[in-house]
């Protein structure tokens, strides 16, 4: 996907305007928040090219920064990391919500702030997929008790995505 492409998508998807998008988008890849899978041409014409699953899950990033109002570049990083981590079923994360989204499913993220021992914090994320809804969230430790959780529904925001690598299989005679 090329950067154009990439900021129209987002755009749709985040409810904002194309160059606030595209521009938010480049800053994102400036402060290594975001990676590339290549780079097409060379010399000054040479851009840099997006795989479709690295911009949904930069969506998923905006949202995060823009309503949670995380904006630190380690902590954004860290959840690309996390939406793009090979998942045991197989596939990404962000692949598997992208799947259940086109299979009609409505899958959500809880960010939760924890308050620990000696007045610690830590922030973490919960993806739950349509068939797991109901699965509780697990603290980091037995002592720790959260100060707050917010929920990011994640259907609306990656809907347009989500049959950019789906490939239904239709059986042939």
């Amino acid at each position: 996907m090329w950067p154009s492409e990439a900021g129209k998508a987002l755009a749709a998807a985040c409810e904002m305007g194309e160059p606030e998008a595209l521009g938010r988008f480049r800053r994102f890849h400036e402060a290594r928040v975001i990676d590339p899978c290549g780079r097409q041409g060379v010399g000054p014409t040479a851009a840099f090219v997006w795989a479709p699953e690295t911009v949904a899950a930069t969506a998923v990033l905006f949202a995060i920064f823009d309503r949670a109002r995380i904006g630190d570049a380690p902590r954004l990083r860290k959840l690309h990391d996390y939406l793009m981590r090979p998942q045991p079923e197989g596939g990404r994360l962000i692949e598997l919500i992208l799947s259940d989204i086109a299979s009609g499913g409505a899958p959500v993220m809880w960010l939760t702030v924890w308050r620990g021992p000696e007045d610690g914090e830590q922030t973490t994320f919960s993806t739950r997929l349509s068939a797991e809804l109901d699965a509780p969230i697990v603290s980091p430790g037995h002592e720790w008790e959260p100060l707050f959780y917010g929920k990011l529904d994640l259907r609306p925001l990656l809907q347009n995505f989500a049959g950019a690598n789906v490939v239904p299989l239709r059986a042939v005679n």
